[in-house]
């Protein structure tokens, strides 16, 4: 089958398409920027934001995983732009090139009306896809780690700077952390099969932890010690609207610091589990965290 993969070249659509290419099928690796083969694919420029583009890209397929997003707005990349009306112009890419389905990946805790335009953007992105007429997947996923994440990654360059860690707010802020190959393997099988049809689900790791304990996990992969402590919500929230002007890779946003607020573990109501057969079982031990580790890839 001939997938395209908006947003190729992030953090899971190589895996994703790495995990197509292995299963035999075409994959289109769709980026708004030319960049390396990914896997032995080779980059089609067109941005989400561009429907002419995009239906370009979109010429022959059978189904479009629509994985770019954005956590945090610079410039022209806004959540309206990158989130609601590129998934418009995802749907209607789709249905000008006959392609039968549409997935996207969305965040666990996407909602309207919570005061954050990130969760509230990625949440109409979901209604877009459902409410398309498409066979359709959305995948509301919690934080994922692996090879060339943001969250191992992150917490490796902090405890690399200082060996203490700020934790979110003064109580415990939970989280299921889930293997990128886990999510991967769910999204090809839902984009290249009907193990998935019609329906929202929820992807989480197979256990829940404090973010500290996340944090003590990766220091004991790094063979480092490190102090948490609990640093105000307003710090947080601070140092994530800073890291987003001055950093080009920011240890926080504000995006990512509301998450951790909230927690990352308890889906919202009206999302299913995946079938037995694709729910994760990678669990976030020293092996996993191991492999996780810039340089180790």
């Amino acid at each position: 089958m001939r997938i395209v993969v908006t947003g190729g070249t992030g953090f899971v659509g190589r895996h994703l398409i790495e995990r197509l290419v292995a299963g035999g099928h075409q994959a289109v690796c769709v980026a708004r920027q030319p960049q390396p083969p990914v896997h032995g694919v080779p980059v089609t420029v067109a941005d989400v934001a561009d429907a002419d583009s995009l239906r370009r890209a979109c010429e022959g397929c059978d189904a479009i995983v629509h994985l770019a997003g954005i956590n945090r707005a610079k410039g022209a990349q806004t959540f309206e732009r990158v989130h609601v009306e590129g998934t418009r112009n995802v749907v209607a890419a789709a249905r000008a090139v006959g392609a039968h389905k549409v997935l996207t990946l969305s965040f666990l805790r996407a909602r309207p009306d919570c005061s954050s335009r990130y969760h509230e953007t990625k949440w109409e992105s979901e209604q877009i896809v459902a409410q398309s007429g498409l066979d359709y997947v959305v995948l509301k996923a919690g934080v994922v780690f692996g090879p060339g994440d943001g969250m191992v990654a992150n917490i490796w360059r902090a405890i690399r700077m200082m060996p203490v860690f700020g934790a979110v707010g003064f109580r415990p802020t939970m989280i299921s952390p889930v293997w990128v190959g886990d999510v991967a393997e769910i999204l090809s099988a839902g984009a290249t099969s009907n193990a998935l049809t019609r329906q929202t689900v929820s992807v989480l790791g197979p256990e829940a932890m404090s973010l500290a304990d996340a944090v003590r996990r990766v220091a004991r992969a790094m063979h480092r010690r490190v102090l948490v402590l609990p640093i105000p919500l307003w710090v947080h929230y601070a140092f994530g609207w800073v890291a987003e002007r001055v950093m080009n890779r920011p240890l926080a946003s504000v995006a990512q610091v509301r998450m951790l607020a909230e927690g990352v573990s308890d889906p919202l109501p009206g999302a299913e589990l995946p079938p037995a057969g694709l729910r994760p079982t990678r669990l976030f031990d020293a092996s996993s965290i191991a492999a996780s580790l810039p340089g180790r890839r």
